[in-house]
């Protein structure tokens, strides 16, 4: 069976995007009959080919079932994953702000009052945002950024990590930030561009005639100090500075949002159960901000037609 299909993710899978870790968390089952099935091997003389098994007290189902898998059209499968990704991010949306508080900042709770004498950015911000997720939609690389985390948390040996969970966490990150600015979700956009900036900077102090004074951290001064962000901006109505800043914020929020558990929160939901109901921060994943891991290369910056 060359198909399956996640109850929890509510979208079609197919072996090569799963292991064997994935198969009951994400309750893959048949799409037929929804008996759980488990993922196989076949090795050959081309290299090796997986595909989808029902469990011996379900082999009854086996053949027919893999006939009327073979007549599901792309076009359905299509359909019922855009569904069940708008679903899931409607479950998400709901409680944005309320799952991202659990995340602390230099060990505590996010302190917006604490940044509200640089809230200034956060407009300027938003606006040249938007323009990079387009361009980042546009390319379908949005969830590129978040890559290098997995990269990082992965060489920490991190327990609990698997094909179809790395690649649903950072698409479920990117799909969150194309929909707020998609659909203009100014309050929530806002806090979200606060949280990334509290991440991205740290208040220092104030100069004698009492402006706020900021330093970059860890990740944020090495991106800075890439010479292809130069490219940025480089046009005459762009200033060059914001869209760096700009840049560094949106990789901050993406990071911030990779981290939730998306898996248990999808349970909960499931369940008919508050979203985050029973989750702690020891759930999302670990940051590897501030020195604890060297940074390595994100990919390419994007480019657009005017830069």
């Amino acid at each position: 069976m060359k198909d399956a299909y996640s109850n929890l993710a509510s979208q079609y899978i197919e072996p090569h995007q799963v292991d064997h870790a994935d198969m009951a968390e994400f309750q893959i089952v048949c799409p037929c009959c929804r008996e759980p099935v488990y993922k196989s091997v076949r090795t050959h003389a081309l290299g090796e080919t997986g595909y989808f098994s029902h469990y011996r007290s379900a082999a009854e189902f086996a053949s027919d079932c893999e006939r009327r898998v073979l007549g599901i059209s792309s076009g359905e499968k299509e359909r019922a994953n855009s569904e069940g990704r708008n679903q899931s991010l409607s479950v998400f949306r709901a409680v944005l702000r309320d799952a991202v508080a659990l995340i602390p900042i230099d060990g505590k709770p996010y302190d917006e009052k604490a940044y509200s004498e640089v809230s200034f950015m956060f407009g300027s911000f938003a606006l040249e945002i938007g323009d990079l997720v387009k361009d980042f939609v546009a390319t379908n690389s949005l969830n590129r950024l978040v890559e290098e985390n997995d990269r990082r948390i992965a060489a920490t040996k991190y327990e609990n990590l698997t094909t179809f969970g790395d690649s649903y966490r950072r698409q479920i990150a990117a799909d969150l930030v194309r929909t707020l600015f998609a659909q203009n979700s100014t309050k929530t956009i806002t806090h979200m561009i606060g949280r990334a900036v509290a991440h991205t900077y740290e208040i220092t102090g104030k100069s004698p005639d009492g402006y706020v004074k900021m330093a970059t951290r860890n990740r944020a001064t090495k991106l800075m100090q890439d010479p292809r962000l130069a490219e940025l901006g480089q046009s005459d109505n762009k200033n060059q500075r914001l869209v760096i800043g700009a840049y560094i914020v949106l990789d901050a929020m993406l990071r911030e949002l990779h981290r939730l558990p998306y898996l248990k929160m999808l349970f909960n939901a499931k369940q008919k159960r508050p979203v985050l109901s029973g989750i702690s921060v020891d759930d999302y994943l670990p940051d590897l901000e501030d020195g604890k891991s060297e940074f390595e290369d994100p990919g390419p910056v994007p480019r657009r037609a005017n830069w």
